[in-house]
């Protein structure tokens, strides 16, 4: 978020994908992040790898102008190649 932010400094609010499994953890350094950087989180939690391309398109909805993808995500989509 930090990096985005720095990229986009007017960004306002931010999709955030995460996998369902990650844990309240993740969820919370979001939120914390997201207050100290002044934007407002769109959390989207995905259970499977075949899950990702719906939540994409939901995550493109009108007011999200960014997304992020927490790295959890980087071991599930490389089982998926196994």
């Amino acid at each position: 978020l930090e990096l985005m932010k720095e990229a986009l400094p007017k960004i306002g609010r931010v999709a955030v994908l995460r996998e369902a499994s990650a844990g309240a953890a993740s969820v919370a350094a979001v939120h914390a992040a997201a207050r100290r950087l002044g934007v407002v989180p769109s959390i989207f939690a995905v259970r499977d790898p075949d899950e990702f391309p719906t939540a994409v398109s939901v995550m493109h909805r009108p007011g999200l102008r960014a997304s992020a993808l927490l790295e959890s995500w980087l071991s599930l989509m490389l089982a998926k190649l196994d």
